[in-house]
């Protein structure tokens, strides 16, 4: 199991980001799941489904879920990043966003918006990887920083918008994920977030040395473009 590492083979386990979900939302992931699982055969028993939970916890979440040739992950993302004014911190797995979503990123960073994308500095899909980075030079250019992560597989896919919403789920911001896929996503209102979980959701913030190459602003004779930084 390559997710979880093998420690007898010196290989570490993937860095991942999870979340617990308690409350009425867990009827909706039951529900989710349950659809899920009769296409591949019985239903789910009675018993196995937590018909009302007691509510918990200070955030409201909504559940998306997502399925094949349907885009309601698509369109929250997009919704999401359309509504940023003050920052929107992504950390992917596998980034190869569609036209109207790189162009949202784009326009966002543009408009004053505080754009980080964390990926992965080596991938287990490393053509993907190649693929991504194309998408560097027009991201940095627009003042998006971009990190490649250079411990063990980033395999998290997390997103901070403002201080207002915060998503954790199961695809990625790749078109296969979003709208080829069974995928959940959890959404949760005004998450109250301590410092180590903000660390830990979104990208760092850049030494003050390499900003300039983060954000494409280059100091006087500079020749170097900007580069995505390694953390």
């Amino acid at each position: 199991d390559e997710w979880a590492g093998d420690p007898a083979r010196g290989r570490q386990p993937w860095r991942d980001t999870m979340v617990r979900v308690c409350g009425p939302a867990v009827t909706a992931l039951d529900a989710a799941f349950g659809r899920l699982w009769l296409r591949a055969g019985d239903p789910l028993p009675d018993d196995e489904l937590d018909a009302d939970p007691a509510e918990c916890g200070t955030s409201p979440v909504r559940v998306v879920a997502g399925a094949p040739a349907r885009a309601h992950i698509y369109r929250s993302v997009q919704l999401l990043a359309a509504s940023a004014a003050e920052r929107l911190w992504i950390t992917d797995a596998y980034l190869l966003a569609p036209p109207p979503l790189y162009a949202a990123l784009l326009d966002a960073a543009k408009a004053g918006v505080d754009v980080r994308l964390l990926v992965p500095g080596a991938s287990d899909l490393p053509v993907l990887r190649n693929f991504t980075r194309v998408g560097y030079r027009d991201l940095l250019r627009a003042g998006v920083r971009v990190y490649e992560w250079q411990g063990p597989m980033l395999h998290a896919k997390t997103l901070l918008v403002d201080r207002r919403w915060a998503r954790v789920g199961s695809s990625n911001l790749d078109v296969s994920s979003l709208l080829t896929k069974s995928a959940r996503g959890a959404v949760p209102a005004r998450p109250r977030l301590q410092p180590g979980d903000r660390a830990r959701a979104a990208p760092p913030q850049a030494p003050p040395a390499a900003r300039s190459r983060a954000g494409g602003a280059a100091g006087a004779g500079t020749r170097r473009g900007p580069q995505a930084l390694r953390i």
